[in-house]
């Protein structure tokens, strides 16, 4: 617990190197929220000279850096797949298509313009609203950074169902 300081039974010209509600700038979470609620006063977005900030122990804000981390992964493998194809790399080497389907699907949905984002230095921008289904985390979080080309299960069993549903609906039509 932190230490209070009685202001009141201090004599006239005693100091204190302290003031009250000092959380709020001295430890992370607080200068975030600071941070935060500054860019309400001031027309400026603090992700513009201060990183990205999440205090976890919010469930709000624990949701929010689980969507951030998806997106980063996202976000990377883009970036990957483009550094790959512009050094005339070889398809087979990367990551499947639908990997970088679903990475642009979802970077699409956060930002807009991809081909902006690929050609900048850093990642950041304003967002409402973003989700992510489970569906493509489930490729995503399968995706191998380190060895882009291995085969992703989760986008096979994903052709497999459509396939199976497909199938499914076109003996629904034909008994009908």
């Amino acid at each position: 617990p932190r230490h209070r300081v009685d202001y009141t039974s201090l004599a006239p010209p005693q100091k204190v190197n302290h003031f009250e509600f000092d959380a709020e700038l001295t430890n992370k979470s607080g200068l975030a929220a600071s941070m935060q609620n500054a860019s309400a006063c001031a027309d400026v977005d603090p992700e513009t000279f201060i990183p990205r900030t999440f205090y976890l122990k919010s469930p709000e804000t624990l949701e929010d850096f689980a969507l951030e981390f998806k997106l980063t992964k996202a976000i990377c493998i883009l970036k990957m797949w483009f550094a790959h194809m512009g050094a005339n790399g070889k398809l087979e080497e990367s990551f499947e298509e639908g990997v970088v389907n679903v990475a642009l699907t979802m970077v699409q949905r956060r930002f807009g313009d991809v081909d902006e984002l690929l050609s900048a230095e850093s990642n950041s921008a304003e967002h409402f609203g973003f989700f992510v289904h489970p569906h493509e985390w489930n490729v995503l979080k399968e995706a191998d950074l380190e060895n882009p080309s291995m085969p992703n299960v989760a986008l096979e069993h994903q052709r497999l169902e459509r396939q199976r549903k497909a199938q499914t609906r076109r003996r629904s039509e034909a008994f009908l």
